[in-house]
């Protein structure tokens, strides 16, 4: 599909949203803490807390000392990026992602909100 300027926000957000993910992954894969993984890449760990959960932009100097810092090159760090031409699948990551830190009470009822959301739409 011919992609339109008015789509780039929504692309960048999506690429934020999945760095964030991906670099969260790499970190629990490798056993590190929040603090450990922000020491090595020079950076604070609330910074990386709102990288992690797309809620942040980085700079890709910064997604780059993160890279380094799980031992991955940029390529590895982005491979398996949904491309640009799937909405629906950004739409569940960003709904994944507002998620992922809420309590069980708040996502049940979200879950009670876009049922009926479906069912009357």
């Amino acid at each position: 599909p011919d992609l339109q300027c008015r789509d780039l926000p929504k692309i960048a957000e999506d690429v934020y949203l999945f760095v964030g993910r991906r670099i969260r992954e790499e970190r629990k894969a490798r056993g590190l803490t929040m603090e450990e993984l922000a020491s090595a890449a020079g950076m604070n760990t609330s910074f990386l807390h709102y990288i992690e959960t797309g809620k942040k932009k980085s700079s890709l100097r910064m997604v780059h000392a993160l890279a380094r810092a799980l031992g991955l090159d940029m390529e590895s760090l982005f491979r398996g990026m949904p491309s640009a031409s799937a909405p629906e699948e950004a739409s569940m990551r960003k709904m994944t992602s507002i998620l992922r830190d809420a309590d069980a009470k708040t996502k049940r009822r979200a879950i009670g909100i876009l049922k009926a959301l479906v069912r009357g739409g």
